[in-house]
């Protein structure tokens, strides 16, 4: 297998085209067929020639594949609830900035797309008013770690957490509400 090419190989036999091709009369999808046919070995090969085309797909067009899978996630969320089906969803690669580092988090080096699932430094599409789809002007790309700290935190969630932090490093000070402006800047230097 080439950087640039797959390798694509007939996977199933004669008689398992056939028992695909009987499965498929019988109401199942192209790749449910498959899946009772192949045995464990074409099966994991199957699987690897996916992640493969995956793979390269990303190494082509890396901000395409994350508008792709972020459009993939809002309709599957559609097929689950009717709150969803009233986002839009008409952004392009071309319609955002990708930049290096996260706007939000500056000390995180941005990936595109994340090294491994779940990645904290990982490209993230964030929506900045919830009440909209992903349309150009709404959506900002930022790391996956501020995106998750983001998600669903309010106004008086951060202060506690930042009042509880601030205290459990300096137990002798004040929780941080109760500091005047002049404190604050004593602090930073």
């Amino acid at each position: 297998m080439t950087k640039t090419t797959l390798d694509r190989h007939v996977l199933l036999t004669s008689e398992q085209k056939v028992e695909a091709a009987d499965l498929r009369a019988m109401g199942f999808t192209r790749s449910q067929a498959w899946r009772r046919v192949l045995t464990p070995e074409q099966r994991q090969v199957f699987y690897e020639q996916i992640r493969a085309a995956e793979r390269l797909r990303y190494r082509e067009n890396p901000y395409r594949e994350i508008i792709k899978r972020a459009r993939n996630l809002r309709n599957s969320a559609c097929r689950r609830g009717a709150k969803y089906n009233a986002w839009e969803f008409t952004i392009t690669e071309h319609d955002l900035d990708w930049p290096t580092h996260c706007p939000v988090l500056p000390w995180i080096e941005l990936h595109y797309p994340g090294h491994y699932r779940h990645d904290p430094a990982g490209a993230s599409l964030d929506r900045i008013d919830h009440e909209k789809g992903y349309v150009p002007g709404n959506v900002r790309v930022i790391s996956l770690r501020a995106n998750l700290l983001r998600k669903d935190i309010t106004y008086e969630e951060l202060r506690a957490l930042a009042d509880f932090f601030f205290t459990r490093s300096d137990p002798t000070a004040l929780p941080y509400h109760t500091r005047s402006f002049s404190d604050h800047v004593v602090d930073a230097k």
